[in-house]
């Protein structure tokens, strides 16, 4: 089947067009892959790649079996990715405990 990863966009453009250290707001991607840029050109590597491959070879995917998820977050330097398991894992039980995150969020899952 076609894999499912968990992506975490922080890569910005400090040439005038964010602020440093702002993060990507929606969007931000198609916006960074069309400017000539570092950050442009690992973004189209990946998308070329997932188009003709369906999957991303340096990416880890989400195993919903096992109930872990491994969030693949981009980062500016050297527009790289970096896998972190369980990213947010704290910030998510906070809001689980507050009654938040059940079904009814699209993003619960």
């Amino acid at each position: 089947g076609v894999k499912v990863y968990l992506v975490h966009n922080e890569m910005y453009a400090s040439q005038g067009r964010l602020p440093v250290g702002q993060f990507a707001f929606h969007g931000w991607d198609l916006l960074l892959a069309s400017r000539d840029s570092e950050q442009g050109a690992y973004i189209r590597k990946v998308w070329v790649e997932f188009a003709s491959t369906w999957e991303v070879a340096a990416w880890t995917e989400v195993d919903a079996a096992a109930g872990t998820w491994t969030t693949n977050h981009l980062m500016n330097d050297e527009a790289s990715c970096v896998a972190i398991g369980s990213y947010k894992a704290d910030e998510c039980a906070l809001w689980t405990e507050g009654g938040m995150g059940g079904s009814e969020f699209w993003w619960a899952n």
